[in-house]
């Protein structure tokens, strides 16, 4: 009467490993080689095979099979020894395939990798199986800014990525962490701190001069308009440094529309360089803009008196 034992390489293996199946035959009382077939029935696993046994003497043989398909458990394994011309020489084996979580790896990445203020930043965690396990995990991620940043939950999709996007963060260096939560095939695993990098928005300054021809000691009015540069959208405040050569220097407030404007009768008759100088606040960058005014002179009158008229 034939007996049947069967083992399995690796054991213990990981979800994605392949685990070969082998059942070795022997005692065989009955038919010539290759004997029979070896059908091996996983529990809640595949059926494989059935396999032609393989000769190794005169009365035993083997049959192998591979398989990666095992989720996460304890697995009962049959091998089913089918004698092709004596039924009654039929026989079985059993052994238990232990199947781990597979270890995991996390990396996050962020589109734009260097955003301004006020720009919306996309963080993209990658979950993959460490060989040898394999596979895609599935779940979700948690991303943690450090600082003032949010907590934000995303589900991976089929390619094992999740995908968030983040608005307001301050301008600064923040310390990005992205968090797999595992599931039951894939152990949970988190990414290293990953700085992530938000810079001052740039900024325009526009310089107007009113009158545009003014004469000497006429009051001139100079306004700068700043202005944030897409995609930044953080407010520009502060204020505005207004230069003129050869006069006065004098200083502005930006209101709310971004506007500063300061008026002086000070400038002397000529051609005068301006310069408007936005210092930046921290979350926009400073800006200059120039032009230059010409002040005339002024116009006069004479008149003549005769005392005493007659």
């Amino acid at each position: 009467m034939s007996t049947t034992t069967v083992t399995s390489t690796p054991n213990p293996s990981v979800f994605g490993q392949s685990v070969t199946y082998t059942a070795t035959v022997s005692g065989i009382t009955a038919g010539t080689a290759p004997f029979g077939d070896v059908t091996f029935v996983i529990t809640g696993g595949p059926t494989l095979g059935p396999v032609t046994l393989t000769a190794t003497g005169p009365d035993s043989g083997t049959a192998s099979v591979t398989d990666s398909t095992l989720a996460a458990g304890s697995h009962l394994v049959t091998a089913n020894f089918v004698n092709s011309t004596d039924p009654s020489d039929n026989s079985s084996g059993t052994t238990i395939q232990q199947v781990n979580q597979s270890a995991t790896t996390t990396t996050v990445t962020f589109v734009p990798p260097a955003p301004v203020c006020g720009e919306t930043v996309t963080l993209t965690a990658s979950v993959a199986a460490v060989p040898p396990g394999s596979g895609t995990p599935t779940g979700t991620v948690t991303f943690i800014i450090s600082a003032d940043g949010p907590t934000v939950t995303g589900t991976l999709d089929a390619s094992g990525n999740a995908s968030v996007t983040v608005s307001g963060l301050s301008v600064g260096t923040h310390q990005v962490a992205a968090f797999y939560s595992g599931d039951a095939d894939f152990a949970a695993s988190n990414s290293p701190l990953t700085p992530l990098t938000v810079n001052p928005a740039s900024s325009t300054t526009a310089l107007t001069v009113s009158p545009a021809s003014p004469v000497c000691g006429e009051s001139v009015t100079l306004c700068a308009q700043v202005s944030v540069v897409a995609p930044g959208t953080c407010t520009p405040t502060g204020t505005v440094t207004f230069t003129v050569a050869g006069g006065p220097t004098l200083t502005g407030t930006l209101d709310a529309t971004g506007q500063a404007c300061v008026t002086t009768s000070d400038i002397p008759v000529g051609t005068h360089a301006v310069t408007a100088t936005y210092e930046g606040n921290g979350d926009v960058a400073g800006s200059t803009d120039s032009g230059t005014v010409t002040v005339g002179q002024g116009a006069s009158t004479t008149s003549v008196t005769v005392t005493p008229a007659a």
